[in-house]
């Protein structure tokens, strides 16, 4: 009828742009849609974390048990380590001799009692029995060769017998006046710095050590001081085995263990020890002493 529809009219498809993605009926589909060319681009949500079941105790195949390590109690360990000394911390010298007959194969003894007032009756009459002077010591079958005493009279007493053994006194601020009255250091004579329990004790009982032996300065050996507070090297301890940390069947008893870290083994540094020649091989001081006086008294050695 030479009538030209319009664009839109039903018997003309619709006109689109060149890049269009209308299909063969004029449709343009949804970018959803399967057909659309972008679909596949779309990003897919995260999946959810994987979940995990924890373990279930008997549910599983169970594994073969590993033959359980007997255990040695002290006695066994010392009779298989054999060492050379043992070191009693007792509260009077029966109670030392008791214990020291359980461990017959160790042939020297180290005391540290509560109250030695025993040991030093015992000491005092072997004195004097007719013998040479400086002869050894013999109790319960081993040969004595240190004592350790916090008080300085008892110091002084086992210094008077000219027994061939080590007096340890610990320092202390009720050892100090009797240590620096001294005009001649006691040959056998050994300085100690306890560690104490309590920042209390510490406060109360530690001396201020940099002015103690800034004022005294006999050749006497000493343990557990910095060398940088002693101002020279200390004696070095031998090794120790501690059994106080095993519980009766031999095992570490973590509470015992505990409790023989703070007392004896929790020591500390400053930073500025790192730059000290003695760091490698010194352990600092025990953390209720830093507590107590600070650490003002460690300053490096170059």
């Amino acid at each position: 009828s030479g009538h030209v529809p319009h664009d839109t009219s039903p018997g003309r498809p619709a006109l689109l742009p060149p890049n269009s993605s209308a299909g063969p009926s004029g449709h343009v589909p949804h970018a959803n849609s399967p057909g659309h060319p972008e679909a596949a681009a779309q990003p897919t949500a995260p999946a959810g974390p994987r979940r995990l079941r924890l373990p279930l105790l008997g549910a599983g195949p169970s594994l073969p048990a590993s033959p359980a390590r007997p255990r040695l109690d002290a006695r066994a360990l010392a009779a298989a380590a054999e060492p050379r000394a043992l070191w009693l911390v007792a509260p009077d010298l029966a109670a030392a001799e008791a214990l020291a007959a359980e461990f017959p194969g160790v042939p020297e003894l180290e005391l540290e009692l509560a109250d030695p007032a025993a040991l030093l009756a015992r000491l005092s009459d072997m004195s004097a029995a007719p013998g040479p002077e400086g002869q050894p010591v013999t109790l319960a079958g081993k040969r004595l060769t240190r004592v350790v005493v916090a008080d300085p009279a008892a110091a002084a007493a086992l210094l008077g017998l000219h027994l061939d053994l080590d007096v340890v006194l610990l320092l202390s601020r009720a050892a100090e006046p009797w240590l620096l009255a001294l005009d001649r250091a006691p040959p056998r004579l050994v300085l100690r710095q306890p560690a104490r329990e309590r920042l209390t004790e510490s406060a109360e009982l530690d001396l201020d050590l940099v002015a103690f032996f800034a004022a005294f300065r006999h050749p006497v050996p000493v343990e557990a001081v910095p060398a940088c507070v002693l101002g020279r090297p200390p004696r070095e301890r031998p090794r120790v085995f501690d059994a106080a940390q095993l519980g009766p069947d031999g095992g570490l008893e973590i509470f015992r263990y505990a409790r023989r870290f703070i007392d004896d083994g929790f020591h500390v540094k400053s930073l500025r020890c790192k730059t000290c020649s003695y760091d490698h091989g010194c352990k600092g001081m025990h953390i209720n002493y830093v507590r107590a006086h600070g650490f003002s008294a460690m300053r490096p050695v170059p």
